[in-house]
Parts: C-alpha cells; structure tokens; sequence
C-alpha cells in the first residue's frame, strides 16, 4: 500500500485522523495519573513486632531470630534485613522485581503463623506491603493550640489528643480514593491504670505478679459450647472481661484469713495515657503530626484535592468537638503539599515545551523562508506531543517530571523527519513540480530513510523500557515518552506532511509580491549568510588541494579535535546517579547521646528554635537578618548564604534520634533554609546533625552517588570495632570527610546506658525468682501489662503501677516492700543490687 499517495489522495481522512488523535491525546491527558516522580516498583513487606519495655537484645532473642528463622524460606524473597529497638522488631523483606505483592503479603502471614509462640504483652506482627516511592508523604499536617488561648489552657497536653484524632480524623482521610496509608505522630495512647499500694500488698503477703495473675484470670471470655434448647441451639460463653473500673476493683486477688482481698483493697484504677516517649513541635509549639501516603499509580492532584475537603470538614466539624473547651481553638495546618512543587514542575515544563516550540519554529523559519513551509513542520510538534499522551495512558504510565522532560527533549526530535519529507518536497516543487506531485514524488524518495532514522532513535531507547530494575523503571517514562512522540512523527511525516503540501503549496511559484520576497530573504539577512556560507564552503575546498591538503588540514583537524574534547572535558557537570531537585523542604536530623531523657530532648528543641525563630516568616524583616554561615571555600574564605525566611518549622524526637524539616517561603531558594538548621544543631554539646534539601525522588530510590559497606559477623562486639575501625579511616580520608559518612544505626559505636538489676542469695533463699521481681520492678517504672480492656470497643492497654504514678528516680525504688514465697515482707534493695553497665541500641541483622 502506498501511504504516501493514500494520504494525498484522501485529505479529508488525514485531517480526520490527526483531530481525533489530537482530541483523544487531550482527553487521555485529563485521565492519565499525575504525580511527582515515575513509580518505581520495589517488593518490600515490613513485619513489625512489638513488646514494650525490652531490651534489644532481649527482643532479637526472644522475638525476631524466630521470625527470621521461619521467613527465611518464603517465595521470591531476595534479601531480609532486620532492625530491633527498644521495644519493637521491624523487619524488611525484599522480593524480586515482578513479585505479586499480595500474594508475598500472604505468604508472609503464613509463614508467621509459624512462630511457635510469643512473650507476654507482645503484640501481634502487622504485616504491610510498601513500594518505594509510595513511601513519601504527599501532605503534612500540623495540629497544635493557636497560641493566642495558650495562656487560658495552661494545662492542657496536646498529647491527650492521639486517641480522638486517630479514631475520627484517621478514618476520614482514610477513606479518599487514592489513600494508601494516614499516620498520627507525636501523641500518647490511651491505657487503664492499676495503681497498686504496694505496702498494703506487702502486709497481705502479696506482690505485684500476684495482682497481675488475679486480673488476667478474671478478664476472660470462654466459650463453654452449645445447648440443645426445644427447636434451638443455644450457644454458652462464660462472660469474664472488665467492663468497667468497678469490674476491675471487685476482682478477688487472694483469699487470707478466711475473707477475701479484692482489688480495691490493694489498688486504685484511673483512666490514663501512657509515658511519653517522644514529641512533635512546631513553631515552638506542642503539636500533633498527621501524614498521608498515597498509593502506587494514584492522581496526586485528584487526591489531594479530596484530602483539601477532607482537612476543611476536619477544621470545622471535628476539632471543635474533641477537647472540650480547647477546640474550638484548635488550630490545623497543611505544611507541606507535594503538589505544590508538581504544579510547578509542570508549568516549568510546559513552558519550556511552548519556547522550545517557537524557537524550533523560529529556526525553521530563519532556514526554509516561508510562512507556509514553516507552519506545515510546526504542525508536527503539537500533533506528535499530544498523541503521546494517548500512548502513555494506553501502557498505564503516569504524568511525572520525568515523563514530561522526555516531552520536552521530543520537541526537537519531532520535526526533524518532518523537516526531511518537507524539504524534499520543497526541492521538487522549486524545481518546477506541481504541488500535488511534488508532494508524492518527493514523499515517497525519502520515505525509507525517514523510517530507517526513526528506528535507529526507537533502538536507542527501547531497551531502556524493558530493564525490569529501579534503573529501568526511572527512565521507563522518558524511554516510552521519546519512543511514542518520534513514532508518531513517523506518521504525521508520511501522511500529514505530503498531504499539506500538495493543498497548500501554490503554483505560481515565481510569482510573488515584493513584500513576500523581502519575507523569503529575512530582510536581506539571508542573502548574506548565503554569501558567508559560500564562502566558508570555498575556504574549505581550498585547504583539501595540493600542499594545503597534506599539511594544513590534517593539522587543522587534530587541533579541532584537541579544542573539541578539551572543551568537553572542562564542561561535564558532577556525575550523579539523580538530581535532588529543587523541592520545598528541608528534612534533617540530631544524632544525641544514648539514653537523653525527655526533658533534655525538650531543652535542645527549644534551643534549636531561639536559634531559628529570627528567620521565622513573621518575626522580622528580611533585611534586617544576618546572612547564613556555610562553612569557607577551598581559599578559607568564609562562605555565607543570603538570608531567606522559613514557611514552616518542626522539630520531632522519637527513641534516640531527633529529626528538623522546614520549608522555605521563597520555593526557588530552599538550600540555605536547610544550612540554617544544620548551624543551629551543631551548636549544641555532644550532638552532630544535618539537614538539606529532600530529593523529589525521596526515600529508598535511587540512593545518589553513595556506596553501601555491610559489615556482618556473628559477634557483635568484633562487629562494632570492625564498623569503628572503617567509620574513622574513611572519615579521615580528605576526599570524603565524616561529614558524608552516615552509620546505621547512627550511634553504633555508642551504648545505651542502663541500670541492671540482680537478685541476691537472700533473695533467692527467700524463694524469690528473676520473673518476679522483674515484674515488680517494671511496674514501678514503665508499667507492667496485664492484659487489653475494653474501653469504648477498642482494646487499651491495662498496667499496673505505684500509686502515685510512675517512679522518676531509681533511688526511690529501694524502699518498696516486697513480701516474699517464705512469708516475710522485706525493703527491695535488700533482694537486689542495681549496677550501671551499657547495651546496644538498636541491632540490625541482615
């Protein structure tokens, strides 16, 4: 079939083609999903395992190496990895590219159902599928008391707070379309607390584990079968568990004397929150954190949108009716929305596409001197870009920063088989053809070397989209977006092209207006580059003749070629794997010493704030800032950024770990906002910190230009000092520096201090037992667990306690009486001794 001639001969149809594919390309722009960055599909599960209170060690022991031992054979499983804190077990299981994640998802549940058995007051493992880019939030939201009502609510604790926003807010941004994942930081559960007196537990011969085994017992539910019941059968349970305080006070812990002791001889119950162990601030204020995650493949723009609605029904329908008197002036603020910089990102873009556009047109024009000409290549560009959003909807691809940048390197590409089968044309029709057969002759002499050029580009990027690794997956969309465009400038070549030509080139060739001449020569401007060219080109020919051609052209060449690569070399940027972008945030964090208590961690959040609060939009003129100290060049001249004002400020800590983030309001300059908190952390004693700009491309992508050294054996301590060992020499090292060293866990070499307790030989002569005291003494600290009530239809933690509260000095636990199997009632530290000694924060197994 002839296409060309096809073309020429039905217009009509040809036209028709291009609209409708210019009309389904704008309409598959409306529907194709839109977000920051290209999904990248990495198979990752995490099984998260809690148990308050444990050690590492403890948990690794009795925890995670018996989760490990029976993950390790489930399907497609590449690499696992584990991380133990104080109290929790996470750990990462990494499939192969292509694994059915819900399938991995399952076979993971099984294979935990595996696990022999677990302690007492261990959670059960939540198993939740990630997938890298998803992984970053696409809103934050602060919640905090305007400051204005501060000082009429001198005692309220924004930390109360985690129970109402997690069962009313969470659930209402949970259910947006799009939503993969709402996550509450910064508050504190809420919990049933046995506040036992323990020297009335003393003189009756009981202890704490007492109590706990009496509350447990009670607060059961059996099932006792079925009964046969005339034309029904009726099922049996054996009703048990608290429904309310009072159930818990008429609990019957022992019997002496003949009468019984109940719980409300030995203790008090109170409705509580647990101990605080970390916090969230923002602008020097106590706040909640709420972030949303979206789902792989989601709109962005669609489901912020929602979220938008969302966060306005929560401002003036939920927060009001929380907290009493406090809400209505509960304050709700969106800080960071990822499609602010997508937004921008887009209409960067856009506008680059519109210029490149005009300044291909404009090239065009200077060359071919003809509006018409011109304006019959141009056609190529809007007819190729927009069918190529048809194409990227067709294969499931979204519109992103890389998608659109292959958009805008097409620009270009587009028109070049354009420009091949047009001049051709063009040619012909100068050298007397009519338009008409012109427009056929010339489409058809260059209609293979038009395809075989369009192939060769194909090539080039085609494998690009069949590489299934992150690699791939990145600059899948660029691939399909260049491969899609040039194909259908392809088409439009050998279709669209001859069949302009052959209607709207005129016969009367020669016969044109002075005006249109002076047009075709640019003013006379081409006529004179014509003369330069003819000349150059005669220059040229001449050194390729006698001498000339054996002596100064080869030398000629070798020092073009010299100036070429010289050149070259002295203009490759910086190798990276991934440009960070220019995204509006800045993330950091505060490496602090093991074991900092929560007033400390306060004391350095406050001061980390009176050091920024200057730069606060707000609190001063622009003008009337310091610049920003960054460091000295390599002359040891001092460099400093100009100041800017930050948007928004938070400051968080959770474990041993403390994290910044801020925004700047000014989006295009964003660096110096993230070397501002970076001065104002390294200011404090016995502390390292950092912070910078966030990648678009976010966590667990790409990696930049870094090189992972795993160091692994079976004893942890030879572990550490091989890890020290590296971690100095590199540092040492000038072209690195300990600045751009990062450990994990970041305090390796560090311990946690802790305070370990063991019992005496009166101890054990007396006939008491490691289990038991360590249950009293953990229910004079953190609270020793006893079982889940029921309160309002959600499970709450219930905990036994002193009555008084939580002790806040080890000191103070040496006069608590203990009554012991053999019948004596003795001060504690008469059974223990208490000795300082250091254990690893967290331990990672891979």
């Amino acid at each position: 079939m002839d296409i060309v001639k096809l073309s020429i001969n039905r217009p009509v149809g040809v036209t028709v083609g291009a609209i409708l594919l210019v009309m389904f390309g704008l309409i598959g722009l409306t529907a194709i999903p839109i977000q920051l960055t290209p999904a990248v599909d990495q198979p990752e599960i995490k099984v998260e395992t809690r148990w308050p209170g444990r050690s590492p060690q403890e948990v690794v022991d009795e925890i995670t190496k018996e989760q490990e031992e029976q993950l390790k054979n489930v399907s497609n499983l590449k690499d696992m990895r584990s991380e133990t804190t104080e109290g929790s077990s996470t750990i990462t299981l990494e499939f192969a590219i292509g694994t059915d994640i819900s399938e991995a998802k399952q076979d993971v549940a099984d294979a935990l159902r595996q696990v022999a058995d677990y302690p007492d007051e261990v959670t059960r493992p939540s198993v939740k599928a990630t997938s890298g880019a998803a992984e970053n939030a696409i809103a934050w939201i602060i919640i905090d008391l305007d400051p204005a009502y501060a000082d009429q609510f001198p005692d309220f604790d924004i930390t109360t707070l985690f129970d109402p926003l997690d069962k009313e807010v969470r659930p209402l941004l949970d259910r947006i379309d799009g939503v993969a994942e709402v996550n509450v930081y910064g508050g504190r559960d809420r919990e049933v607390q046995v506040l036992a007196d323990n020297e009335a537990l003393a003189l009756r011969g009981l202890n704490i584990a007492d109590l706990i085994r009496a509350l447990r017992s009670e607060n059961v539910n059996t099932s006792a079968g079925t009964i046969a019941e005339g034309k029904r059968d009726y099922r049996i349970r054996v009703i048990g568990q608290f429904e309310s305080p009072e159930d818990v006070l008429s609990t019957v812990v022992a019997e002496r004397n003949g009468k019984s002791v109940f719980v409300r001889d030995v203790a008090a119950v109170d409705l509580a929150h647990t101990k605080q162990r970390g916090f969230v601030r923002s602008f020097r204020q106590p706040s909640i954190a709420i972030n949303i995650i979206r789902q792989t493949g989601a709109n962005v723009m669609d489901v912020m949108e929602q979220v938008r609605l969302r966060l306005e029904d929560v401002r003036t329908d939920v927060l009001p009716n929380i907290a009493g008197d406090v809400g209505p002036h509960l304050r709700l603020r969106q800080v960071y929305d990822e499609t602010d910089y997508i937004k921008s990102s887009i209409d960067l873009v856009t506008q680059n596409l519109w210029i490149g556009g005009l300044i291909a047109a404009l090239v065009l024009f200077i060359f071919l001197r003809s509006l018409v000409t011109t304006g019959i290549v141009v056609l190529a560009i809007p007819i190729s870009v927009i069918g190529t959003f048809l194409v990227l909807l067709v294969f499931g691809r979204t519109l992103n920063v890389i998608s659109l940048a292959g958009l805008a390197f097409a620009v270009g590409m587009v028109v070049d088989n354009a420009i091949v089968v047009l001049e051709n044309i063009y040619r012909r029709y100068q050298m007397g053809e009519s338009p008409m057969v012109a427009a056929y002759r010339g489409g058809r002499e260059v209609w293979g070397a038009v395809l075989a050029s369009t192939l060769t580009t194909v090539a080039v990027f085609v494998p690009i989209i069949t590489i299934q690794e992150e690699a791939g997956q990145l600059f899948r969309d660029i691939s399909m977006a260049i491969v899609a465009s040039v194909a259908i400038s392809l088409v439009v070549s050998v279709t669209v092209i001859p069949a302009a030509c052959s209607r709207w080139l005129r016969d009367d060739l020669h016969a044109r207006s002075s005006l249109r001449k002076a047009v075709d020569s640019i003013f006379g401007i081409a006529p004179l580059f014509s003369g330069m060219v003819a000349g150059a080109s005669r220059g040229i020919a001449g050194i390729q003749r006698g001498m000339l051609g054996w002596t100064l052209r080869p030398a000629i060449i070798i020092a073009l070629t010299a100036a070429s690569l010289f050149a070259a070399g002295a203009m490759v940027p910086p190798m990276d794997y991934l440009p960070a972008g220019n995204r509006n945030l800045v993330f950091g964090g505060l490496l602090i010493p093991p074991g900092l208590s929560m007033s400390e961690k306060v004391d350095f959040a406050e001061r980390i704030e009176a050091k920024v609060k200057p730069y606060l939009a707000g609190e001063s003129d622009l003008a009337d800032l310091p610049p920003i100290p960054a460091g000295v060049d390599e002359f040891g001249d001092p460099i400093r950024y100009d100041p800017v004002q930050v948007g928004n400020f938070f400051i968080g800590s959770f474990g041993d770990f403390m994290f910044v983030g801020g925004t700047s309001t000014d989006e295009r300059v964003v660096i110096p906002v993230g070397q501002l908190l970076t001065n104002s952390m390294n200011d404090l004693p016995d502390t390292y910190g950092g912070a910078s700009q966030s990648s678009i491309f976010g966590r667990g992508v790409g990696g930049g230009n870094t090189v992972n050294v795993e160091i692994v054996g079976p004893d942890l301590d030879r572990v550490v000092e091989a890890a020290r060992f590296i971690f100095r020499l590199i540092g040492s090292n000038e072209e690195y520096g300990y600045g751009r060293i990062k450990a994990s866990p970041a305090n390796f070499s560090l311990g946690q201090p802790e305070i370990q307790v063991r019992l005496t030989q009166e101890a054990r002569e007396l006939g008491l037992r490691p289990l038991d005291v360590g249950i009293a003494v953990r229910g004079l600290f953190d609270g020793a667990f006893v079982d889940d009530y029921i309160l309002d239809g959600e499970a709450v933690d219930m905990v036994v306690l002193p009555r008084g509260g939580r002790l806040r000095s080890i000191d103070n636990m040496g006069s608590i009486p203990i009554a012991t199997p053999a019948g004596q009632v003795v001060p504690l530290d008469t059974l223990v001794r208490a000795s300082g000694a250091t254990s690893p924060q967290s331990i990672h197994r891979v």
